[in-house]
């Protein structure tokens, strides 16, 4: 966050004051300018007084040179020491309580400059194309009035922190969040609140968008949505605290969280802070405090460590289908693909293809395959889960259809959620190699799938491009 810089010029690092700057392209004396291109931060110089070999001017003239180009600077002489000196380390004394110092007092000042009642008036806020968005008084809030998109403010780059706000719905039917880590409008994390679902398990919904796509549907459970009391045509305030992977979600300045997300799917990623709605919503009192980035430990990878998981794919780009009988995908379309590439799950088995893959315009499809090698006929059960519609394929024979997209699902409420082994089918398999091909269609709301078989033993699995 911020830029220090120490020079020990005791220890014989001079830099000419007066150096020259570039004026044309060609001249390259500004490369050996430790000055140039550093315009921002702290800077210690430290210098032996009796310094025979770098003048003492020398120090001097760069702390001159540093402040001139707006860096704070100081410079450190240490009485009777020349051009380095014997058991200088009790000299790091010295440094650390500079660092200690600066750092001290960088930090009060981004506390201070924590932003409290962000002005929604403010030429630093952007509306996204789809959006409607205006200024108004709603009981007696000064809010942002937000349908059906999303505003964020581009005067903050957010890592983790905490953002506090209040919201309300003026109507009894809303969908309305808070967006965080926007490093793209098609790639956020989104946490929002339903008060029509006040009481029930997705009350509160994470929801982190991908390629312009949400994907609430591959997001479900404890640790993406939790039962809360969203009222409507009220003001409820809501404290999301962002640190590394997770997000804890405060409601109604509760001292325990309403919902811990614990694996936010952009990963350590940053980006602005923003206002998102589909139907009308308003925000008020919008505070943001940044935080120092927390640590990050070792990755192990994505990949799921139950074996029975059919973690890696070929995969065909996406491409747009009115028509998904399963006699035009397996005459028509599959032949048509001329490119496959790999893909693999996420860690919690599910291949997540609006990650991969922006959705095309209208009715999507994308084909899936691998192989399966076996030594003699057998029949293995595959478990599977999938929005929003499915065609399973094995050695170009068709063994299942199904849809389970958004209202026409069966599952409680019907919202069409990628579910571990929901559905199941026989594969026929037969000695030798066997293609088992997806075609998994998509609307809205969560494109992808996850597989696995009963067992794996005996068998070769493999999706690699020939």
């Amino acid at each position: 966050m911020w830029r220090i810089l120490v020079f020990c010029l005791c220890l014989g690092i001079a830099v000419q004051a007066g150096a020259s700057t570039p004026v044309e392209s060609g001249d390259y004396t500004h490369r050996r300018d430790v000055i140039y291109g550093y315009k921002h931060g702290m800077a210690l110089i430290i210098h032996g007084a009796e310094d025979s070999i770098v003048p003492i001017q020398q120090g001097q003239s760069m702390v001159n040179r540093l402040r001139e180009a707006g860096v704070a600077s100081e410079l450190k002489i240490i009485p009777g020491k020349g051009h380095g000196w014997p058991a200088w380390e009790q000299d790091i004394t010295y440094v650390a309580d500079w660092f200690d110092r600066r750092l001290q007092r960088a930090w009060n000042q981004t506390s201070r400059a924590t932003v409290e009642e962000v002005d929604f008036s403010s030429d630093q806020w952007r509306i996204l194309a789809a959006a409607e968005a205006q200024v108004c008084e709603y009981k007696e809030k000064t809010a942002m009035r937000l349908t059906n998109g999303c505003a964020f403010w581009e005067d903050l780059v957010f890592e983790d922190g905490v953002i506090e706000c209040d919201i309300a719905s003026p109507g009894d039917k809303s969908y309305v969040g808070i967006v965080f880590r926007m490093a793209s409008p098609d790639n956020y994390e989104l946490i929002y609140f339903q008060p029509h679902s006040s009481g029930k398990w997705d009350a509160i919904q994470y929801d982190p968008v991908m390629n312009g796509s949400n994907t609430w549907q591959l997001h479900h459970g404890p640790s993406n949505q939790a039962v809360a009391d969203v009222p409507s045509e009220t003001w409820f305030h809501v404290k999301i605290v962002v640190s590394g992977l997770e997000a804890r979600v405060f409601l109604n300045h509760a001292e325990k969280p309403a919902l811990v997300v614990p694996d936010l799917q952009h990963g350590y990623s940053k980006g602005h802070v923003g206002f998102w709605s589909y139907y009308p919503g308003n925000m008020a009192n919008l505070a943001i405090k940044p935080l120092p980035p927390s640590p990050r430990p070792k990755t192990t990878g994505h990949a799921t460590q139950n074996v029975a998981y059919l973690t890696k794919w070929l995969t065909s780009e996406p491409m747009t289908l009115e028509d998904t009988r399963p006699e035009f995908l397996l005459e028509k379309a599959i032949p048509s693909v001329g490119k496959w590439q790999t893909v693999t799950a996420e860690s919690s088995g599910i291949v997540n293809l609006n990650r991969h893959f922006a959705k095309p315009p209208g009715p999507a499809v994308i084909f899936v395959k691998l192989n399966i090698g076996v030594p003699s006929d057998q029949t293995r059960r595959l478990h599977f889960g999938y929005s929003d519609k499915i065609s399973v394929f094995l050695n170009a024979k068709h063994l299942y259809a199904g849809d389970n997209s958004y209202r026409v699902s069966k599952q409680l409420g019907a919202r069409g959620y990628v579910k571990d082994g929901e559905f199941t089918v026989d594969l026929p398999l037969e000695k030798g190699d066997n293609e088992l091909i997806l075609a998994v269609s998509e609307l809205a709301f969560g494109w992808g799938f996850i597989a696995k078989l009963d067992s794996i033993h005996g068998l070769s699995i493999q999706a690699d491009n020939p």
